[in-house]
């Protein structure tokens, strides 16, 4: 009896293994899918405002619209490094000084209708981080992704 006990029980395991296995491959199929996606979209993001200067409201709106189509849930942050040489009368030398500034900043300026203009060879970085929203198995580890893409900017409007 237990030996009989025994082998259904590993052939149902079996059977649920290899109806589980085929998801767990689509489900990484579709991650990378969507990494690549959102990869695609900060770069083209990135680059075009490291080639015009300057991001508007209809640039950062299409970039969120176009982000929030990957079917997990993601976060956005965005980063922008501006170098200026300071004098530094005590020792007498000039200090390069950089300021950050995060997309609260941009945001507020694009939303008053305005162009958010960058330097030349300011750095504009951005960070999208996304985790899965399901789990297929209970003691999966939470699948999480990075993406970060950045570049310095070549032309600066005028």
């Amino acid at each position: 009896m237990d030996d009989i006990l025994g082998k259904v029980a590993s052939m149902l395991l079996a059977a649920m293994l290899f109806c589980m296995m085929p998801f767990c491959a689509m489900a990484q199929r579709q991650d990378t899918a969507g990494q690549m996606y959102l990869l695609s979209v900060s770069t083209r993001f990135v680059d075009s405002i490291c080639n015009t200067g300057f991001v508007s409201e209809q640039m950062m709106q299409q970039f969120y619209g176009q982000a929030a189509a990957v079917p997990q849930i993601c976060q956005i942050q965005l980063l922008h490094e501006t170098k200026e040489l300071v004098y530094d009368e005590e020792k007498d030398i000039y200090a390069q000084v950089s300021t950050f500034y995060d997309e609260e900043d941009i945001w507020e300026k694009v939303r008053q209708k305005e162009r958010y203009c960058f330097a030349k060879n300011d750095f504009i970085q951005v960070v999208i981080s996304c985790k899965r929203r399901f789990q297929l198995l209970p003691g999966q580890e939470e699948a999480a992704m990075d993406i970060r893409y950045g570049g310095v900017v070549k032309y600066e409007i005028e």
